[in-house]
Order: C-alpha cells, then structure tokens, then sequence
C-alpha cells in the first residue's frame, strides 16, 4: 500500500501542476510499466514527473546554491518559502516560490523583494562559478519593480505618475537620469543581497547537498533543514519608507500577463532560473 505522504512527495516535484498534467504522468508510467511487465511504483511516477537531470554534477550544485540564495533571503525579508525546486521544466532550471503578508507593498517591502531576487545571482558570485547569464529572470523582474516605483507608484523621488506598470519600459529607455538612478539602486540593493548570502555562506553550501538529492524542498523541509543547521535567520535592518512614499497596491493573478514584459507586483513570487542550455558565463 502507498502511503499519502509518498504520494505526496512524489507530486512535490512537480510544483504547481493541473490535474490534466498529473494524470499524464500516472498514465504515462502505466504504460511503461504495462510493457515491461512491471507493477506500477511510484519510482516511474516521479521519473515522469522529473525526469534525470542532464545536467553535471557541479552545475546541479551550483544551482542549488542560487536557489538557496534566494530562498534564504526570503526568510531574511520576512517572506514565508513555499518551495524550493533544481527539477528542470523545458527552459527553467530552477525554482523558488515565496510568499509575504502584506496586502500593499511599500517602499522596503519592494526593495526586500528585490533583495530576495538579487540575491540568487550573490550566491553565483560568491559560491558558484561566477555570474551567467541565467540571472537575467531576476534582473528584469528588479529592474521592473524598482522602475515603477519611481514612475508609476510615487515611492521614491517624485509623486509624479508617468506610466503605469505596463508602460515603463518605454520611459526607461528614452531617459538618461532614470537609468542611472534605478541602476543605482540595483547596486545598493545587491551590496545587500550580497551580505545576506555571505552571512549564510555556510548554511546554502551544506544545504546544496540536501537540495541536489531530493531535487525539491517543501516548506517544512526547508525550515527543518534550517533549523537543524542551527542557522539564525533574523529579519534584516533596512531603512524606513520616507513620509508621504506609503504603498503601492498588490496586483493578483489577474494582472496582464499578455507578454514576457508584463509585470505582477504580487505577494507571491516565483523566482524562475533558466537552465544550462540558456545560460552562458559572464567575464567579470
């Protein structure tokens, strides 16, 4: 007999999955075992599900680490981690979905986030191979957030509404200054995300090899794997949002998704890493 929580497991590697999705994988694993003339286990289950990585030894370690940079600085903002995935689904290889509380985002919380983003590529930086190409995800969605709210969300500089969130790339690219100010909080806010990732250096190396084994943490698992690690996650000091910079509003799932471009301020983030096939390595 198999157990829920086998099953359970199992399904874990698949994320957020319909159920049209998950009856092609048990449908898929009764035929294979049908021809072989084997009983249905849920080892061909998961196997469906995901499938052995192609990837090295060394590049499934080194995307463990980016993931456990952003996962342990989601705990560091304050965000709650729900999963944290290496399984590769088509261009992706890798996951981690957070979730926060807020029910408007204000300027830190923006910035927290942003951290939390950064933070995958900090942990390229200072225990991978260097910085590559599979950060870009990361970037464009920062760089988004920290443009509309200077241009759509009155939380920095000016109260001035320029564009709404769909419409601020144009802005950026015919404006000098604004390309320079949002670059500017990029590397502040990367300075940060990069101390978060050298505070638990230790912690995202040790928890790499948990990661590459079972390929997806849960959030118990994640939490369990902390604490035995006697790693202390406290909330990071960050400045205060300025008087009169209070909130912007949290777009849900409905929010345009027309385009790769388009831009959701939800409180739950799914940071998604590109896999080997799309990454290249950047010169220092």
């Amino acid at each position: 007999c198999i157990s829920s929580t086998e099953v359970e497991r199992v399904l874990a590697l698949a994320g957020v999955s319909t159920p049209a999705a998950t009856e092609a994988w048990f449908e898929g694993a009764r035929r294979k075992a049908a021809a072989s003339n084997r009983p249905l286990v849920l080892d061909a289950v998961a196997e469906e599900i995901a499938p052995p990585s192609s990837l090295p030894a060394i590049e499934l370690r080194h995307l463990a680490f980016h993931e456990l940079g952003h996962a342990l600085a989601a705990l560091e903002v304050g965000l709650s981690v729900e999963q944290v995935s290496i399984v590769q689904r088509g261009p992706f290889g890798g996951v981690t979905r957070t979730r926060g509380n807020a029910s408007v985002l204000r300027l830190s919380d923006l910035e927290d986030r942003v951290v939390m983003m950064l933070a995958g590529r900090a942990a390229d930086e200072l225990l991978g191979a260097g910085a590559d190409a599979g950060s870009m995800n990361d970037i464009e969605q920062s760089t988004e957030m920290l443009l509309t709210a200077r241009v759509s969300y009155g939380l920095n500089d000016s109260l001035l509404f320029r564009a709404g969130p769909n419409g601020v790339r144009e802005i950026l690219a015919l404006d000098p200054a604004l390309r320079r100010d949002v670059e500017a909080d990029l590397k502040r806010l990367m300075t940060r995300a990069r101390g978060v990732v050298e505070r638990h250096r230790d912690a995202i190396g040790r928890m790499a090899d948990l990661l590459v084994e079972r390929r997806v943490l849960s959030s118990d698992e994640f939490l369990s794997a902390v604490d035995r690690l006697g790693t202390t996650v406290e909330k990071m000091d960050r400045p205060t949002a300025a008087p009169g910079q209070v909130a912007a509003p949290l777009l849900g799932p409905a929010a345009d998704r027309s385009g790769v471009t388009s831009f959701d301020m939800s409180d739950e983030h799914v940071e998604i890493r590109p896999a080997k096939a799309t990454r290249q390595q950047l010169p220092d």
